[in-house]
């Protein structure tokens, strides 16, 4: 999906359905879990970060977006590596 800037420069955009369900890897390229909510200011609109899902019976956690490196087809990467288990 694209939008026009107000110089009708195009902009790149994702929506929500690009990131929820997609892995979650550190920046050491280890598995952490997958995105399940995506957390947004309601006043400004801006992203604040990510809730990851660790499965059944693993408690999830969030994430605030300084933590967020880049978002690619299938993987959010991390710019921090996970030194303990989530």
């Amino acid at each position: 999906m694209s939008l026009k800037d107000t110089f009708g420069k195009r902009l790149e955009t994702i929506t929500s359905d690009d990131i929820l369900g997609k892995d979650v890897v550190d920046i050491e390229g280890r598995f952490i879990g997958v995105v399940e909510k995506v957390l947004i200011n309601p006043q400004t609109l801006d992203l604040m970060g990510i809730d990851i899902d660790k499965g059944f019976f693993k408690k999830g956690h969030s994430l605030g977006k300084s933590y967020v490196s880049h978002v690619t087809s299938y993987a959010v990467f991390l710019s921090v590596e996970v030194v303990y288990e989530l």
